[in-house]
């Protein structure tokens, strides 16, 4: 089966993991990706050979040094037959390697250029550095979770601003060539990993109850004041994290092997029935409220439910609950326990489940070179 995007060309001038992983996506859809990578040292990610051939296996490698005008030449060329063109240095950079959209589109006026940057190509922050923990912090996703005044390790494991930034990227670039097909002539990127992941945590922002509505809410169903006081409010501190955390049936819970079972339910009054009513004992107390009334009892609800789950291994819940129950419940794996890759059916990086293995840097220089220079 051939990919949506056969025949599309993409240059990618990026490292590291957004710029790579957004044309690991386009390549997945068919699109020819060519990897230009410094002389000498290619992408610093080749450091980590699983995590470059994750990203980059089945793409063709092109080492150029561009402060080299005869490599610059190699790219000029390059760039007046591809349909993409992806960079993440700097802002700044490109221009003064003359390698910037402006320069490359005088050569090809279809050319769709994306460039990633922490926080776009301008502004007052723009120049300013920034990892994907920055960003978290800057886009409001710490202070979302509730860890914003205090020291903490538990920023999440996975670089999401990044991996958020490639789906965008991909995203604009798709669309692009699509508007492209009516307008005849090309586009410029910019793609801010900022902007991207505050667009995110805005969106989820907005579907959260904030304390006071909250505690306004939990007053009219009964609940006692004493656990609304302002001295108090162990409720109103989880609330304000939003409304899942507030929630004693969302989260991990430990059960009899050690291992960990997770509960995702939300509003389905219908799922808490059907777990308290298996759970039995004290938790069928709590069987007929609803959610306002599970929020407000939640310290209370939780340890009972964290009790309860230990009567059992995480796999025999698993089974019940999820299984022959149809509850929304999920074991915790490993991702030591995961398959490593896995691409599309379709993609022409691999067969199978299996990506194609990388190129050594530069491998294809001599090819490409002499498929697109018209002089070398």
């Amino acid at each position: 089966m051939k990919g949506a995007l056969e025949g599309v060309l993409v240059v990618d001038l990026s490292q590291n993991l957004p710029g790579p992983y957004c044309s690991r996506l386009l390549a997945d859809q068919g699109a020819r990706v060519i990897k230009v990578e410094p002389k000498g040292k290619g992408d610093f990610a080749r450091l980590l050979p699983g995590f470059y051939k994750a990203l980059n296996g089945g793409k063709e490698s092109l080492s150029l040094d561009l402060k080299d005008p005869s490599d610059r030449e190699v790219l000029y060329q390059l760039a007046q037959k591809a349909d993409v063109v992806i960079e993440s240095f700097r802002p700044g950079v490109v221009k003064r390697l003359e390698i910037d959209y402006e320069r490359l589109k005088r050569g090809n006026p279809r050319l769709v250029y994306c460039s990633i940057s922490g926080y776009g190509q301008e502004g007052a922050i723009a120049s300013v550095p920034a990892h994907d923990i920055n960003l978290q912090a800057n886009a409001g996703l710490i202070g979302f979770s509730g860890r914003r005044y205090k020291n903490s390790d538990e920023e999440c494991p996975i670089p999401i601003a990044d991996m958020v930034t490639s789906l965008y990227a991909h995203s604009a670039i798709v669309s692009q060539l699509l508007a492209r097909g009516k307008r005849r002539k090309g586009a410029y990127i910019d793609m801010s990993m900022n902007d991207g992941l505050e667009h995110m945590v805005s969106v989820w922002e907005h579907t959260t109850p904030r304390t006071e509505m909250v505690m306004k809410l939990l007053g009219k169903r009964g609940v006692p004041k004493s656990l609304l006081s302002p001295m108090r409010r162990p409720i109103g501190r989880i609330v304000r994290r939003g409304l899942l955390p507030a929630m004693p049936h969302y989260g991990v819970f430990e059960c009899r092997d050690g291992q960990s079972l997770c509960l995702g339910i939300v509003d389905e009054n219908h799922f808490w029935k059907k777990l308290c009513e298996e759970l039995g004992g004290p938790m069928l107390r709590f069987s007929h409220m609803k959610p306002p009334q599970r929020v407000a009892m939640g310290l209370v609800i939780k340890p009972l439910l964290a009790r309860a789950l230990k009567a059992k291994t995480a796999e025999q819940w698993y089974r019940r609950l999820a299984e022959e129950l149809a509850l929304p419940v999920s074991l915790v794996r490993d991702s030591g326990d995961l398959e490593r890759v896995k691409i599309p059916a379709q993609s022409p990086l691999g067969q199978g489940d299996k990506l194609a293995e990388p190129r050594a840097l530069g491998a294809d220089n001599g090819a490409l070179i002499s498929e697109f220079c018209s002089e070398s």
